[in-house]
C-alpha cells in the first residue's frame, strides 16, 4: 500500500470514526418541505394559514423546541398548533400550521427557526440541557402582505 492510498483509506474513513468518537447514537438532522411560506394578500382582518413539514433526517432523535418568529412581524405571524417541545425521531415529521392575520394594509416579512439537540443531550446542572454537538437548526422565510 503507497503513502497516498494509505492517506486516501484513512480521510474516507475519517467521518465514520469521528461519528463513533463523537457519538455513537448519531445526530438529528432538520430540514423543511419549504424554504419560504408565502401567505399572498389578504385583507387586513382576515387571517391566512400556511404548512411547513419539518423532518430528521438525522439518525438519531431531536427534541425540537418552541420554534421562534422573529424579523419585522408585528404579531402578524402566528403558530398555529402549540405542540412544543417534542421529540422527533429519526425519519419522522411534523406539520406545523402557521396564520397570517395583519389588521393594517402593509407587507410583513419574518422567520420561522426550529432548534433541535439530540434527545439524549446531557442535562446540566441547573435543570436546562446543554447544547450538544449534532444540534441541528433550520429556517423558513414568511412573507404576507395585506
Amino acid at each position: 500500500m503507497t503513502y497516498r492510498s494509505l492517506l486516501a483509506t484513512f480521510f474516507l474513513a475519517l467521518p465514520v470514526l469521528l461519528t463513533a468518537c463523537v457519538d455513537g447514537s448519531g445526530t438529528p438532522d432538520l430540514i423543511s418541505s419549504a424554504a419560504f411560506v408565502d401567505f399572498g394578500s389578504i385583507a387586513p382582518g382576515e387571517t391566512a394559514v400556511g404548512v411547513v413539514t419539518v423532518t430528521n433526517v438525522g439518525t438519531a432523535a431531536a427534541e425540537v423546541g418552541q420554534p421562534t418568529i422573529s424579523g419585522d412581524v408585528d404579531n402578524v405571524f402566528a403558530l398555529v398548533s402549540d405542540q412544543w417541545p417534542l421529540e422527533l425521531e429519526s425519519g419522522a415529521s411534523v406539520e406545523v400550521s402557521l396564520s397570517f392575520a395583519p389588521s393594517t394594509q402593509g407587507s410583513w416579512t419574518g422567520t420561522l427557526s426550529f432548534d433541535a439537540a439530540p434527545s439524549d443531550a446531557i442535562s446540566g446542572g441547573g435543570g436546562g440541557t446543554v447544547a450538544a454537538l449534532g444540534s441541528s437548526v433550520v429556517t423558513v422565510a414568511l412573507i404576507g402582505r395585506s
